[in-house]
């Protein structure tokens, strides 16, 4: 089976799928289905006039049905409440987790007791469970807490759920603080314990593994899929829904489609609802199958229990939306007299992810990726896709390909290119050794609705090229003994070929570019260290890297290893200048253009001065090298336009901007 992908099944919410009553705040969903055909909604409910933080002390637990599982539901009944003086669940019930097994209802919750400060009531609250023959009641609930805290989940055990493993015992998943606390003291970081039992009533012992504890984290849900013989579980993880998955219940890791989804959600009126709370996620399960992921809401006073209907596991998942263009800021944090040796907007770095955009005669779109985030206080990378319709001349809401999960480094951003089917793919880059690149398809051609994951391995710096009847070829960068450079070509059954290298002498930076069956490529190197980086290289290949040559054709056998070989066509080392490339085009007859920046220093200010926009041009014979303008900046981003009237064209902040020793200018 192809890994979960929760995210990729969300489907709009009707008005049906959203559950409150008047009078009070409604949270923590809960379904089952019952022998009866219909969907019971547990749920808690405290009084609106005791404010939102009354959960604590004035929660009850009450049932609503449906005749359909996405809703619409009624309130029934309330189910439990606290109990009061003398009772471990004294003050209230709250966090319903419902569940059954072996015919009989078992509902999980939480409870409180009183104490002299806020402080002291939240660090009393326990897990319990309450038994039921029926699944509308009535529920009897234990004489005491069926888990207790204990290393390594302290102070607190709330939030439970459980679910039966293969060889019959309970697994419960449990939060609690990362270390113990003083009553006062303010509240630590919150884990995703785990406890076991041999009865569903308990008592379950605390394991010494924790299933999340690298994040602050809260309101798990748990599952078993037999048909994988995995468990899983979505969570709040405050800035999203996340999903991770076991083998055994014990060992868990993040799923490769760990984000589910933020607070941004689509109805079904096309409209997006953008929601001030998105906690309490519960997963409710048909057939083994995922039915409904749902919520507890809050928008001001409007909290309420949100129902997001799936699709069938058989329907091609899609990718989820953002609503608008929020590219990734950026500082390397490398600063020195005059500022940051770099900073600032990035969706579109760097010069070596290319292409970021490719048109399509066929479909009459531009389609273009770029790194984005969330929202505009905040670097959390995503790789995004979109398009820009030429005949309606509108663009759409974009869509997120790969969630970077913790990384705000906008060097993972996507390159994109189209096969000849019209066949979206998406290259992800990773970075160094430590984050894997990965290469999406888009399901159907022209489509951004839809990807799938191919493949995933190590690439850096992606810049893929389509061969028409043959396949890709990939130029990429490995970080095997500094920035070395790569190529791999792309199969007809959908593998890659073995990585090979092209270059290889202490480190490189390369941009490339392609004119029907020929590609080229130029490159500069860095021994030692990137701020070291020069000299000027040129490459070619017409047969996806079975052969490269010089410019004048002269052939050579990579890896190139020796800085002194064939393909330098600039010995900047000995002229002591930096080369930083910025774009690489075909002049009118097919020739290379390069289009690069030297620079006296890799330091922002002028101890780079002066740096010279150069254009190197191949004349059929020789290398010519026009020096053009001036900049401020060695990061200074340009781009190279050769148009269809022979008109060269370039496209950069060539004059100083408010920031005068900062990246970007004047156009």
């Amino acid at each position: 089976m192809k890994p979960l992908n929760l995210a990729g099944h969300i489907q709009p919410v009707a008005q049906a799928g959203s559950f409150r009553e008047e009078g009070y705040y409604c949270w923590c969903p809960s379904v089952i289905v019952g022998d009866d055909g219909r969907y019971y909604l547990f749920y808690s409910r405290w009084p609106q006039d005791s404010h939102k933080g009354g959960w604590l002390t004035q929660s009850e637990i009450a049932l609503a049905v449906a005749d359909r599982a996405e809703g619409p539901y009624s309130h029934l009944k309330v189910l439990l409440k606290g109990r009061g003086p003398g009772h471990w669940d004294e003050l209230m019930a709250h966090n319903p987790r419902a569940r059954r097994f072996d015919g009989r209802y078992y509902l999980y919750y939480i409870s409180s007791r009183h104490g002299p400060t806020h402080s002291h009531i939240r660090d009393s609250q326990r897990t319990g469970v309450a038994v039921s023959d029926s699944i509308t009641g009535p529920y009897t609930p234990c004489d005491a807490p069926i888990v207790e805290p204990a290393s390594p989940v302290f102070n607190i055990t709330v939030n439970p759920d459980v679910v039966e493993m293969p060889d019959g015992r309970f697994l419960m998943m449990v939060k609690g603080d990362i270390r113990p606390k003083k009553t006062e003291e303010p509240m630590p970081q919150r884990v995703q314990g785990l406890a076991i039992a041999d009865s569903p009533v308990g008592p379950f012992e605390i394991l010494p593994q924790i299933a999340v504890r690298d994040i602050d984290t809260e309101d798990c849900c748990l599952w078993h899929d037999p048909r994988t013989a995995k468990y899983y579980a979505v969570f709040h993880a405050h800035t999203c829904i996340g999903l991770i998955e076991s083998e055994d219940g014990l060992n868990w890791k993040r799923a490769e489609h760990y984000h589910v989804t933020d607070k941004n959600i689509q109805m079904a009126d096309g409209s997006t609802m953008t929601v001030d709370r998105l906690e309490r996620p519960f997963v409710f399960c048909e057939n083994e199958n995922p039915r409904l992921l749902c919520f507890g809401s809050a928008c001001g006073e409007d909290w309420r229990c949100l129902i997001l209907p799936l699709s069938p596991p058989d329907a091609p998942p899609k990718n989820r939306r953002i609503d608008g263009y929020k590219g990734i800021w950026f500082t390397l944090g490398q600063f020195q007299e005059f500022g940051d040796k770099y900073s600032g907007g990035l969706g579109t770095y760097t010069a070596k992810h290319h292409p970021l955009a490719v048109y399509s005669p066929k479909a009459k779109k531009t389609f273009f990726v770029y790194g984005g985030t969330t929202k505009k206080d905040e670097r959390h990378l995503l790789a995004m896709l979109s398009y820009y319709d030429h005949v309606r001349n509108e663009i759409p809401k974009p869509i997120v390909v790969h969630d970077k999960i913790t990384v705000i480094d906008p060097h993972d951003n996507p390159s994109i290119n189209l096969d000849q089917e019209g066949h979206i793919w998406i290259f992800v880059s990773g970075r160094a050794q430590a984050r894997p690149g990965f290469i999406y398809r888009s399901r159907e051609p022209y489509d951004i609705e839809s990807l799938e994951l191919v493949n995933e391995s190590e690439f850096t710096y992606p810049q893929p090229w389509w061969f028409t009847g043959k396949g890709f070829l990939l130029l990429f960068t490995k970080y095997t003994n500094g920035r070395e450079l790569y190529w791999k070509t792309s199969r007809p059954d959908g593998t890659w070929s073995q990585d090979q290298k092209l270059a290889g002498m202490g480190g490189h930076y390369q941009m490339s570019n392609q004119r029907g069956d020929h590609v080229i490529t130029a490159f500069n190197m860095h021994p030692g260290t990137v701020d070291r980086r020069t000299n000027l290289y040129f490459l070619q290949t017409t047969d996806r890297g079975e052969t490269w040559r010089t410019a004048d054709g002269t052939p050579i056998e990579p890896p190139l290893t020796d800085i002194q070989n064939p393909a330098l066509i600039r010995d900047y080392q000995a002229e002591a200048r930096l080369v930083y490339l910025k774009d690489i085009n075909f002049d009118s007859e097919g020739r290379p253009l390069l289009l690069y920046v030297t620079s006296a220093s890799f330091e922002p200010g002028p101890k780079g001065d002066p740096r010279i926009w150069t254009l190197a041009k191949w004349t059929g014979a020789e290398w010519r090298f026009i020096e053009i303008t001036t900049s401020t900046h060695n990061y200074d981003m340009g781009s190279l336009y050769v148009e269809d009237d022979g008109t060269w064209r370039i496209i950069a902040p060539t004059e100083p901007g408010p920031q005068r020793h900062g990246t970007g200018g004047e156009m």
